[in-house]
């Protein structure tokens, strides 16, 4: 399965582009944040959940399960 690494337009359209996903269930939402900005990794398949529903995103990166457990094990900790 291949993972999209997006960002969001703004906070906005982030609230509506994870509530879109979240809606349909069954998807895997990986956040990691980096230099204050925050990045989702989805599966290809739900680019077309938020094109459906009109939400701003940028596709930064994309790949398989590895880039995805990379990405997450080396993201610095997020201050308390």
């Amino acid at each position: 399965m291949m993972f999209a690494k997006i960002k969001f337009a703004n906070e906005k359209e982030e609230a509506r582009g994870v509530m879109a996903l979240l809606r349909k269930g069954r998807v895997r939402l990986h956040t990691v944040q980096e230099n204050e900005e925050a990045f989702f990794f989805v599966p290809e398949s739900a680019l077309a959940v938020l094109d459906e529903v009109g939400v701003q995103y940028e596709i930064v990166e994309r790949g398989g399960w590895d880039a995805v457990v990379q990405a997450l094990r080396s993201a610095p900790a997020r201050k308390v």
